[in-house]
This record gives structure tokens, C-alpha cells and sequence, in this order.
């Protein structure tokens, strides 16, 4: 292949199209004295390289941060900049909602450095949980977290239910 079709096979790749993330797993890991969090290795391999090793981290609604890889950020944000923010509910809920966005890359050694400030007001600490959200993942402070399930899960069961009870999910292929 000649220089151009290099050439070209490298613009494709920058502007391919928006490949979202789909992480739903749990993870446990620890965070060290200096705020820092090696992802693990099943979590780093699920994150498409469109994110390029760069993550937007802000407040989650609970006591945990929500991560997003890069591209996951640029086309949700897509929708925040389509909402009408001279409406006053619309203006609070974003700057709510984007208060204390950092954007963070992963380290040579594969580590994210969290935002001490969000950390702290949240309750993170050392034994942490990631968990996947789909395009995002949360990051909480295990006991938190364990709390969290246990209290929401009478109605998250009965969400899931109303949301899958109304999908046809059986095997297609009998």
C-alpha cells in the first residue's frame, strides 16, 4: 500500500464512527494514598481506543464518581448542549450535574488519577468498586456501595421487571 492509502486507512480511524462503550460488569479494586486506581485489565479491554486513554470523571447522584471514557463523553455531551439552558431547571440540572468534571488520562501505568476533592466529598477511600453502566462506569467506595444495593433493590427489581417484563428476551433460535 502506498504513503496516501496509509494515509488514509490513519483519517479513517480518527474519524470512524461513535463506538460506545457497553460495560456492565463489577469490579473491586483499591485506591491508593495519592488517589490513583489501576483499571483492570477486563474493564481497560472493553473501553474502545476512541477513548484514548481519557476519561471525564464528575459527581455521580449517590455517594460514588461516574466515569466516561472520552468518546462516551463527547456524544453524551452532545445532548447536554442540546438542551435549552436558558430555561432555569435546565441550567441548574447541568451545572449541577457537570459541577467538578475532570478530565483525567490513564498513567504510564495504567492508572486513573481521581479527583481528590470529589473523592472526599464522596466517601471514597481504598476499597472501591467500579461499576459498569453501560457507556459510563461508578466508582464507589465498597461499603457505600454494598449499602446501595441492599436498600434499592425491592424497587430496582421492580423497574427491571416493569422495563424486561415488557421485552421479549427468550431465545429466538429454538
Amino acid at each position: 500500500m502506498g504513503e496516501s492509502g496509509c494515509l488514509w486507512k490513519l483519517m479513517a480511524k480518527k474519524i470512524s464512527t461513535y463506538n460506545p462503550t457497553n460495560i456492565y460488569e463489577e469490579f473491586e479494586c483499591s485506591m491508593d494514598e495519592k488517589f490513583r486506581v489501576l483499571l483492570p485489565a477486563a474493564l481497560k479491554k472493553q473501553i474502545d481506543e476512541q477513548a484514548e486513554n481519557t476519561f471525564k470523571i464528575l459527581r455521580g447522584s449517590h455517594k460514588n464518581l461516574i466515569v466516561f471514557p472520552l468518546h462516551d463523553w463527547n456524544e453524551f455531551s452532545k445532548k447536554l448542549n442540546a438542551l435549552n439552558k436558558q430555561n432555569p431547571r435546565v441550567a441548574k440540572a447541568v451545572r449541577q450535574f457537570t459541577s467538578g468534571l475532570t478530565t483525567v488520562v490513564l498513567d504510564a501505568g495504567g492508572r486513573l488519577l481521581l479527583p481528590k476533592n470529589l473523592c472526599e466529598e464522596k466517601g471514597v477511600k481504598k476499597d472501591i468498586v467500579i461499576n459498569g453502566m453501560g457507556n459510563s462506569f461508578e466508582i464507589w467506595e465498597k461499603k457505600e456501595y454494598m449499602k446501595a444495593l441492599k436498600e434499592n433493590e425491592p424497587e430496582s427489581l421492580q423497574l427491571i421487571d416493569e422495563i424486561i417484563g415488557g421485552m421479549d428476551v427468550s431465545n429466538q433460535e429454538n
